[in-house]
């Protein structure tokens, strides 16, 4: 379970990459601002999910699961 939450993080973490990416390419403010801020967005998901990652591992270490 906790390798599937880590690849969907790390899939976050790409298309924040990626919209960053593209921001940084746009002259237009406007589109350069909604990627960042979607870019951010990516990477609270991903922290989010490693946090419920690092809770599952803390549950199944107490537990000896």
């Amino acid at each position: 379970m906790n390798e599937t939450i880590h690849r969907q993080a790390e899939a976050y973490r790409c298309r924040a990459e990626e919209a960053r990416t593209k921001g940084d390419e746009t002259r237009d403010q406007n589109c350069r601002e909604a990627l960042y801020r979607l870019a951010n967005g990516y990477d609270r998901l991903a922290d989010n999910l490693d946090r419920v990652a690092s809770r599952n591992r803390d549950e199944d270490d107490a537990t000896g699961t």
